[in-house]
Parts: structure tokens; C-alpha cells; sequence
């Protein structure tokens, strides 16, 4: 059921069409039910009718488009403003307002005087999130935050409160080892490899020299850092089915250097261009008392390896999921989850739990799953009616575990990726330290990339 506007003159005109013959920015099966035979053909659909009057009480109160902190905003209210109230959400936490030039919206409720009590009011709408509690305010947070704003480029060190922020570095994937006093990262660029940051005075020194490494971490006792390194390189080219060696597209054409694909066109390998160097990679150990470096059993194509904080194993990002490989057995990684599309995952300090970024149709979110791999939640979900992809990756949990801090686009217009924090269940989800970090410009690949860390 939409509503077309031919004259913005006009009141728009509402009528059904075929799901499968539009591109709908929303998940369909979240949208409400409309009986069909209630509305006449061309029947107009006006907004609901006001049923008591608020006063806002904040400063400046976000106009949302539904009633949730991952909704668009669509306007503003001010201080002492009056508008007229339609409902409210079922958690009672946003009311559906009508502002004095006739825009619609939700804000929080928390933020504005009502007329009479909330729970008099009807309900119009399903909270998608509930209003920032924040459960510990900013200056309470513990602990630093270490990021790179881009791959390659300035590596960042700020306290957890958003106070103290001051460029230590550059680089690539930059994590603390267990105590915090320590931070890896790697570098491509002159002198490569992998370099160690003290925290406390800001020196460093390189490690290991070594090209295109990357994905440090730290063993529990600080003893050993494991990281990706190329086992191989080729180089593919684009196909309309992908990227593929040379003897790839051979083999498909039957052993010919052309094929004739009838009504497809005829084709032959130097008909596709290169598309450039792609590597294999696997995972080795430094230890870094004797600087000896080992290989550890993982397949081809292992990535992203993280540290169990109190077991010899070692998480891996596998291409159809995430596995486990045990230090002190020589055997292939054991599956934890399976799927594709996955980010980069990170433990909890206690071990209890991954934290992942997932791919679900058009949108990145976060997910928790046990330590097994079990009961996997989605902490974060876009709005159930979007006019773009709503992405949150990246997530990094705070020392005492109760925190998780995380990328996401839900601002604006999407171009701009910002820091958010929520609880470990996917409640209070509120930006970080949005003055200190208003100068910085996070780029984010939707690849394996380790942007942030925190200890």
C-alpha cells in the first residue's frame, strides 16, 4: 500500500502495487497489515488526529522518522516548542508529534511535558530502539580506545570518556595486547611489518619486517603476536562470473584459448582484462622473547585471527565462516559459525562471547554469539523502512565486557561513517564522544579490516 503525489499541490493518492515490481528500501515482513477491503480505491489516508499536546523541554529534540535513535531525522524541535501529540510507541519511550507547520515525527518522550499521562494515549507505532538511559555516563567509561581513521593512515589513541584524543601512529589494524599497555599494528609502507607501541611514553619499535602482513594479536600473556601473511600471489581476470586465473578460464572453455557462446558472443581469454594481484594468505606466530615464527594449521584463505583471553586457541575468519584452531594440536580449525559475509570478530575479555559484523541482505549489523558459536542475537538492525543501507560493523568490547563500541552510517545521508556505543545486549545504542571525534574521517572497506580496539 503506497501513497503517490503527482501535484505537490494535491492531496497524494493511495493505492496497492505488485511488492516484486518495486525496489522496496524495507523489510517487507516488518511493515503492518492493511485490510485491502477497508480502503476504497483512491482512498486519501490522513494523518492521525491529535489527541493531547506536549511542550518540549530539551535544548534541541531530534524529529524522527519512526520511533527509534535508527531512524532518519526529519527535523527539529526546540525548547518550549508546542505540538500536538498523536500516540505513542509501545514501549512508551517515543511519541508520534505533530509540530506547528504540520510535520509528523517521533521524538522521545523522555524530552517533553505531556497533557495528560502517556499511558492514556494510543498506540501507533513499534519502537525499534529504546531512548538512551545511558547505564554509565561518559566520564565513567574505562580504559583507552585505539583506532585508525583509514587503512594505512593516522592511528588514534583517546581515553574511553572521548577525553585526551592525539594521533600515535600509522598503520593498519591496531589492537592492545591483554594489560593494555601495548598496542601492534602493521604497516605496508617503509619499513614494513609489524610494529610495537608503548602506550606510556609513545616509542616504537619494529618487531618483524616482512610485506603485506597484517591483523596482529596478542597471546593472553603478551609472550607472542599471531598475524596474516601471504602464502601466495596470482593475478585474475574480471569475468562477467568473477575474477579467474588464466588456466581458470582455459579449463571453463574446454581447453581453448576462445569460445563461441552463441547468442552470448564469442569470447576469448585476452578479451577480459586483468584485474590485478590477489593473495593467499595464512596465519604464523612471532615469538617475540626468541623471535622464532611458526605456522599455524589453518587452510587457505585464514584471516582476522584473534587470541582466545584464556585458552591456547586462536579464532580465525574463514571464507564460509569462523573457526578455532588449538595452539598445542596440529589439526584444521574447528567450525564455530558458519555463513559468509562476516567481519572481523573479537572476543569479550572473559571469553564468553564473539562479537561479529554480518551481512544480511542489503545491511551490515552486529551480532553475539556464545563462545561455541551458539545462540547468535542482533544487537543492532536498521529501521524496518529505510531510503538507503543502514550499516553498523566494527565492534570492539570495553574492558569489563558490559560495553560494545561500533561503526555505523545511520546519520545523515550514509557517506559518513560515525563512532557509536550501546550495551553488551544491543540496548542505549547512542554516539561516542561525538565532539571530540567530529574531525574524523572513518573509512571503512566492508573488509576484514580491525579498526578499532579497546582496553
Amino acid at each position: 500500500m503506497v501513497q503517490y503525489r503527482a501535484d505537490m499541490d494535491k492531496a497524494p493518492i493511495t493505492g496497492w502495487v505488485r511488492v516484486s515490481a518495486v525496489d522496496t528500501l524495507a523489510d517487507v515482513d516488518e511493515l503492518p497489515i492493511v485490510d485491502a477491503s477497508a480502503q476504497p480505491p483512491g482512498t486519501i489516508i490522513p494523518a492521525g488526529e491529535a489527541v493531547a499536546t506536549a511542550t518540549v523541554t530539551a535544548n534541541k529534540l531530534n524529529l524522527r522518522l519512526g520511533p527509534g535513535m535508527d531512524q532518519i531525522i526529519i527535523g527539529q524541535l526546540t525548547a518550549g516548542q508546542t505540538v500536538d501529540v498523536i500516540g505513542r510507541s509501545d514501549n512508551s519511550e517515543w511519541l508520534q508529534v505533530k509540530s506547528d507547520n504540520g510535520q509528523v515525527g517521533w521524538a522521545a518522550a523522555s524530552w517533553m511535558t505531556l497533557s495528560i499521562p502517556v499511558e492514556n494515549l494510543p498506540i501507533v507505532g513499534k519502537a525499534t530502539t529504546a531512548v538512551p538511559r545511558p547505564s554509565k555516563t561518559a566520564s565513567a567509561l574505562q580504559g583507552h580506545i585505539v583506532f585508525m581513521e583509514s587503512p594505512g593512515g593516522p592511528i588514534y589513541l583517546m581515553n574511553a570518556d572521548g577525553s585526551g584524543l592525539h594521533q600515535v601512529s600509522t598503520g593498519l589494524d591496531p589492537t592492545f595486547n591483554a594489560d593494555g599497555s601495548k598496542i601492534a599494528l602493521t604497516r605496508w609502507t617503509n619499513p614494513r611489518g609489524i610494529w610495537v607501541l608503548n602506550v606510556a611514553d609513545g616509542s616504537q619499535r619494529q618487531v618483524l619486517g616482512a610485506e603485506q602482513i597484517r591483523s596482529p594479536s596478542w597471546s593472553p600473556d603478551g609472550n607472542a603476536i599471531v598475524y596474516e601473511h601471504p602464502t601466495m600471489a596470482w593475478e585474475c581476470r574480471d569475468t562477467p562470473l568473477g575474477c579467474y586465473t588464466d588456466q581458470e578460464i582455459y579449463d571453463f572453455f574446454g581447453g581453448n584459448e576462445c569460445k563461441d557462446f552463441g547468442i552470448w558472443g564469442y569470447y576469448c581469454i585476452s578479451d577480459f582484462p586483468p584485474k590485478g594481484i590477489h593473495f593467499q594468505y595464512g596465519l604464523r606466530e612471532i615469538n617475540l622473547t626468541n623471535e622464532q615464527i611458526d605456522d599455524l594449521p589453518v587452510p587457505p584463505f585464514a584471516y582476522a585471527p584473534r587470541y582466545h583471553p584464556h585458552k591456547p586457541e586462536v579464532m580465525v575468519l574463514l571464507p564460509d565462516g569462523i573457526g578455532v584452531v588449538a595452539k598445542d594440536a596440529n589439526a584444521s580449525p574447528g567450525k564455530l559459525i558458519q555463513g559468509g559475509a562476516l567481519g572481523a570478530p573479537v572476543y569479550s575479555p572473559d571469553g564468553r562471547y564473539i562479537y561479529v559484523s554480518k551481512k544480511s541482505g542489503d545491511h551490515w549489523d552486529i551480532w553475539r554469539y556464545n563462545e561455541d558459536g551458539s545462540n547468535p542475537v542482533a544487537l543492532t538492525r536498521p529501521p524496518g523502512l529505510r531510503d538507503r543501507a543502514i550499516h553498523n560493523v566494527a565492534p570492539a568490547v570495553s574492558p569489563d565486557g558490559q560495553h560494545v563500541i561500533f561503526l555505523t552510517n545511520r546519520e545523515g545521508d550514509g557517506s559518513k561513517w560515525k563512532l557509536w556505543i550501546m550495551n553488551n545486549d544491543g540496548s542505549n545504542q547512542h554516539p561516542l564522544a561525538p565532539q571530540a571525534l567530529a574531525n574524523i574521517h572513518f573509512q571503512f572497506s566492508f573488509g576484514r579490516e580491525r579498526i578499532l580496539d579497546w582496553r
